[in-house]
């Protein structure tokens, strides 16, 4: 091979290299485009939901309301009018139940039992500085006090 053939691949090669890198950045660029158009259909999707959801809540609280005043009965519900409003009902009860809890229990911290939470906790019963900052005799932990028995009424004392 003769030096004008060379140059003539080393041309070829290099129009190559550049049609690689216009298809790489191509291709990270339909990637990007892709990845805007899923999160877009996402959010478009949860947005749907939405609506839908508050569609249906508006339906019931409608088909609530001519019960109330006598527009229909129960007998002219179908089945799925039933079984809608009763888990409708039953969400509506279940999220009344909750705010009524938080409503009665504003102010409760980490450490403060809530809904039946009988169970000190080591903050509750620990001095504010631990146990380190009481002062303390090495034996006084070990002495008997009047009225105490020095067994531990375990098995062993059987």
């Amino acid at each position: 091979m003769d030096q004008k053939e060379l140059d003539q691949m080393r041309k070829v090669v290099k129009e190559l290299m550049k049609e690689l890198k216009a298809m790489a950045m191509a291709r990270k660029t339909v990637d990007v485009e892709s990845y805007i158009l899923k999160t877009k259909i996402k959010n478009i999707k949860e947005e749907l939901d939405h609506k839908r959801k508050v569609v249906k809540e508006l339906e019931m609280d409608h088909l609530i309301c001519d019960l109330e005043n006598g527009l229909r009965s129960l007998d002219d519900l179908s089945q799925t009018e039933v079984h809608d409003l009763k888990s409708y009902t039953s969400e509506k009860i279940a999220w009344f139940e909750r705010e009524i809890g938080r409503r009665s229990h504003p102010s409760t911290s980490v450490n403060e039992p809530i809904l039946g939470d009988d169970i000190p906790k080591a903050s509750d019963v620990a001095p504010e500085g631990g146990p380190s900052s009481l002062p303390s005799d090495d034996n006084e932990d070990m002495k008997t006090r009047e009225g105490e028995s020095s067994k531990s009424g375990g098995a062993d004392d059987a």
